[in-house]
């Protein structure tokens, strides 16, 4: 494998016996929603547990992206970037003065 710029892409399996699995893919992130709920419940041994799960709220994933592939019965491998950064408003921001002032 050569070098890649890629720290670390995210990678999903289904839980299916391995036989099941129709092979990996590479596809963009869906933007697939869901709701997440928790839950309390109660283990075997009477003590209380949260449980996270997730309401579908948009109806069926595209089948070219991470979750629709998951869910037809593909390991999904995306490279992941985040960068919520509002660039339009840095030039307003900075206007307000917030920064400190270095002093040299």
């Amino acid at each position: 494998m050569g070098c890649s710029s890629l720290a670390s892409p995210a990678a999903t399996r289904p839980s299916l016996p391995e036989s099941q699995i129709k092979g990996l893919v590479v596809v963009p992130q869906s933007n697939w929603r869901g709701e997440i709920r928790h839950e309390k419940r109660v283990d075997l041994f009477n003590r209380p547990y949260f449980w996270r799960g997730v309401t579908v709220t948009t109806p069926e994933a595209p089948p070219d992206t991470d979750v629709g592939a998951f869910y037809s019965g593909h390991v999904t491998v995306t490279p992941i970037k985040l960068d919520w950064t509002d660039q339009a408003e840095l030039p307003e921001l900075k206007k307000w003065g917030l920064a400190e002032q270095k002093n040299d």
